[in-house]
């Protein structure tokens, strides 16, 4: 990870990450319910509900409890866990600036993945100056339309966790262009349950 600080402003990428991850303070694992909407040009999902498991820094495990369940962007996932960190592992990542965004004051990062000179993908971040939660993701790759996800929270003790998760794409299929939204709702957060590493051993299946 690269570590930038700009000139105007008293804070590093370095000092953000950090301050993200405390975001989660107390958080070993949880579950919740999470219900989902999905509408496209071309597609039409029944609403939905999945079970979600979450182990701390990253296991993540999906069960559906009514609906198809793999038609969802594999990137919401992203909003699940440390954010930051996880770009970070794939990612050099800068400070470009401050700027309000829905009435609150943001630090915008830019994380391009390495290795990837060639497709030029990237991602833009919006950090919450004072809370330093991920309000909005929006991913580039090559020539696409980016991808946004915005995050709104709840706070459980010292923690923030999703509760509002909403992904807007647009993407060539052919010769036609198609957008997809997606709206995620989480609910009935359980958290610190004693979740082990063997209830995962099928992740992602």
């Amino acid at each position: 990870m690269v570590t930038t600080a700009l000139p105007c402003l008293a804070i590093s990428v370095e000092q953000i990450t950090e301050k993200n991850k405390a975001t989660l303070s107390g958080i070993k694992d949880f579950t919740c319910t999470m219900s989902f909407s999905v509408r496209g040009t071309s597609v039409r999902v029944p609403d939905s509900r999945a079970a979600i498991l979450f182990k701390m820094p990253d296991k993540f495990k999906a069960r559906p409890l009514d609906g198809d369940f793999a038609v969802l962007p594999k990137s919401w996932r992203f909003a699940m866990g440390n954010v930051l960190a996880r770009l970070a592992q794939t990612c050099d990542v800068k400070l470009l600036r401050e700027e309000p965004l829905g009435g609150r004051n943001q630090y915008v990062l830019r994380a391009d993945e390495r290795g990837d000179k060639r497709h030029g993908a990237y991602h833009l971040v919006w950090v919450d100056a004072d809370s330093f939660t991920v309000g909005c993701v929006r991913s580039y790759e090559g020539n696409e339309k980016p991808v946004t996800m915005t995050i709104g929270y709840q706070q459980i003790g010292r923690a923030w966790l999703p509760n509002d998760v909403r992904l807007d794409a647009t993407f060539r299929n052919k010769d036609q262009e198609e957008s997809l939204k997606a709206t995620l709702k989480m609910t009935d957060y359980k958290v610190n349950v004693g979740l082990t590493d063997d209830q995962f051993k099928d992740e992602g299946k």
